[in-house]
């Protein structure tokens, strides 16, 4: 990842880890709220703390979850975008077929048409070895699923 990327990231880190502050914060807040404005002596105390409950956890916990989930698939699509520069003289079905599938002789040759057999046995091994440590075994075509580039 580069520099911008990474603090990036951090950054989104920092404003998840933030949020979770805020959410335990938002348990005395409550409290708080309930003793000092006289809420307890309310009839509709309880449907008055059900709705602050409920803005308090979508602005803090519901907020920082979504932060983590869309800082993962930000990282999926990065890492992504990165293995397909790395390997861009390559076809997506030819790349999915590598690392989902086997290709077929016929296929590795059209794939590979510079390379000798021995060649082209350790540049599949070299391509599958690097998207498992990236992608921890995920299919090609579970990754792309996962960043919706499946889709039109």
């Amino acid at each position: 990842m580069d520099n911008d990327f990474e603090i990036f990231i951090k950054n989104l880190m920092k404003i998840e880890k933030e949020l979770n502050l805020l959410y335990k914060d938002s348990e005395n807040l409550l409290d708080n709220l309930i003793d000092k404005i006289g809420l307890s002596n309310l009839s509709n105390k309880d449907e008055i703390i059900s709705k602050y409950e409920g803005l308090l956890t979508s602005v803090s916990h519901e907020f920082e979850s979504e932060i983590g989930f869309l800082r993962q698939q930000i990282i999926l699509l990065n890492n992504y975008t990165q293995f397909r520069i790395k390997h861009d003289g390559f076809s997506e079905e030819i790349l999915q077929k590598i690392i989902d599938d086997d290709l077929t002789i016929t296929e590795k040759k059209e794939a590979f048409k510079e390379n000798r057999a021995k060649e082209t046995i350790e540049k599949i091994k070299e391509i599958k070895q690097e998207w498992e440590k990236v992608f921890k075994n995920a299919s090609y075509k579970k990754v792309k699923e996962s960043i919706n580039l499946n889709k039109p």
